[in-house]
């Protein structure tokens, strides 16, 4: 009877400790996921739009000089689309209805969000600098 026992023991042993494994490890990937998914961040940068990006400049579509906002509310008027540029980087904007953004056209601001895998950023606030 002892010798039936003994290799039945060995593996509900080995079967216990294997799923101990993959229990830590799926409780670890959680919590990575939650940690990475859609934390609130701050950026402080000017709201622009896709066509100019970060510089606005008179061209053969504006038959003068415009102002940077009046230039990217013409843009998105035109079906650009806002964005944000922060230190010389672009940020896709994914609330493009987000009130704010034709308010601080062309302006600098400090934008709060949640950014998406891509890197493009949900708006959840934004204010003066």
């Amino acid at each position: 009877m002892q010798k039936q026992v003994f290799p039945l023991l060995l593996v509900l042993s080995s079967y216990i400790v294997t799923m101990k494994k993959c229990l830590l490890a799926s409780l670890s990937l959680s919590a990575v996921a939650l940690c990475a998914d859609n934390t609130e961040q701050v950026w402080e940068g000017k709201i622009s739009d896709s066509a100019c990006g970060e510089f606005h400049k008179v061209d053969r579509t504006h038959s003068k000089h415009l102002s940077d906002r009046d230039c990217t509310l013409d843009r998105v008027r035109q079906g650009a689309r806002y964005i944000l540029v922060s230190h010389g980087k672009i940020y896709q904007i994914e609330n493009q209805s987000f009130p704010g953004l034709k308010n601080y056209a062309g302006r600098e601001v400090k934008v709060r969000g949640d950014t998406a895998a891509d890197g493009a950023i949900t708006v959840t606030s934004l204010s003066r600098p």
